[in-house]
């Protein structure tokens, strides 16, 4: 259950992290429309969240929990697809299916964490559970956030006339929009644009991987009913 919990906040916290930057320095969204952008999530969490217990009734725990972890990973596959002229519709799915992922992986796996302690152990219990969430969620912006950069490094190019600045321009995606903005050159815009897509493409693939690996450990070995 631990494990489900804090790979799961690993995806969910390295995806939002790359797509506050996305919606505000690739597509040029403000601060509070980035984050009006992030709506999907919530909207498929709550209702999967909410029913999830009836699931877990119905299928066990381990079919439930396997089946959010693999709607993630359809949902981080689906972001891979995206490109800088895609709609939000495609990229608002995306948040949809992870919400849904997340609804039908925490509850259940909070549960099982919650019912293997000894009810006089229940605040360990729910501490351990807090832990594991914020540990995944902080792993999933560092390692997310070194494949981004590291893609972004790799695939940046510099336009003609700006080698003089290209440990700058490569060391800081913000860094380079700005200074292409202030330049009034595009080139350098656009061509960070696309070496951050890249980043983030490849920051979603690790992200599907992990989902998929933890949705198949989970479906052979976590328990299939709570007792």
């Amino acid at each position: 259950g631990l494990v489900a919990i804090s790979l799961a906040f690993f995806v969910m916290f390295s995806f939002m992290f790359t797509q506050m930057l996305h919606f505000q320095l690739v597509r040029g969204h403000t601060a509070l429309e980035a984050a009006i952008r992030f709506l999907p999530l919530p909207l498929g969490l709550m209702p999967a969240a909410a029913n999830s217990d009836k699931f877990v009734a119905k299928f066990g725990s381990n079919n439930v929990v396997a089946t959010g972890l693999t709607l993630i990973t359809a949902g981080m596959l689906l972001f891979t697809t995206v490109e800088i002229d895609t709609d939000y519709v495609r990229i608002a799915l995306t948040f949809f299916l992870l919400g849904l992922g997340m609804g039908l992986t925490m509850a259940p796996s909070t549960t099982l964490v919650m019912e293997s302690i000894p009810e006089d152990k229940a605040g360990v219990g729910s501490a351990t559970n807090d832990a594991s969430r914020e540990v995944g969620g902080a792993l999933g912006i560092a390692i997310g956030g070194s494949v981004l950069n590291e893609y972004y490094q790799r695939n940046l190019v510099v336009p003609e006339g700006l080698e003089a600045q290209s440990a700058v321009l490569t060391e800081s995606f913000p860094a380079a929009i700005q200074i292409g903005l202030e330049m009034g050159n595009m080139e350098l815009i656009a061509n960070a644009r696309l070496a951050f897509m890249d980043g983030m493409v490849a920051s979603a693939m690790v992200s599907a991987g992990i989902a998929l690996m933890t949705a198949i450990l989970v479906k052979l070995y976590m328990p299939g009913k709570t007792e």
